[in-house]
């Protein structure tokens, strides 16, 4: 699939909207009405770069492609990521996650959502349109992992 804006025209929209919200009235992070398990934190405490990088591509999506993608994750504590890991492990639920160290943990990493879907209802032709702009915009997808984690970019 070809991206269709290359990575050097996305210098403006990876720079200069931090604090600004080009993310169609949902602002960073938040859910639309109605979604369960809304954060509400979406990118504060996440490195500026990446904070700038994570915007360009919900905008890149949102604008150019449609689609109705919006910052689910950013910074999260250890005690959260944590809880996270023990989840399928010695907490009830499925297992979301591998490490106990994790990018959230120091700010340079987060997951991406698609409105009105869970991640595994998600049409694989989304996820790989979001991971190879991310990819043009400098971030490292975990949909190319082993262990696949498809909403996950990091610096």
């Amino acid at each position: 699939m070809e991206i269709l804006r290359p990575a050097f025209a996305l210098g403006n929209l990876a720079r200069g909207w931090a604090g600004k919200s080009p993310l169609g009235g949902y602002g960073y992070g938040t859910r639309p009405a109605g979604r369960r398990g809304a954060t509400g934190k979406g990118l504060k405490g996440v490195h500026k770069d990446v904070k700038n990088a994570a915007t360009a591509l919900v905008t890149v999506l949102r604008q150019d492609h449609g689609l109705p993608a919006y910052i689910s994750e950013g910074r999260r504590s250890q005690a959260r990521q944590n809880l996270l890991f023990a989840q399928g492990r010695t907490r009830p639920g499925n297992i979301v996650t591998w490490v106990q160290r994790s990018k959230h943990t120091s700010g340079i990493a987060f997951d991406l959502g698609f409105a009105g879907y869970d991640p595994d209802s998600v049409p694989e032709r989304w996820w790989k349109t979001a991971g190879e702009i991310g990819e043009a915009l400098g971030l490292t997808w975990g949909g190319r992992w082993s262990t696949p984690d498809k909403p996950h970019f990091e610096a």
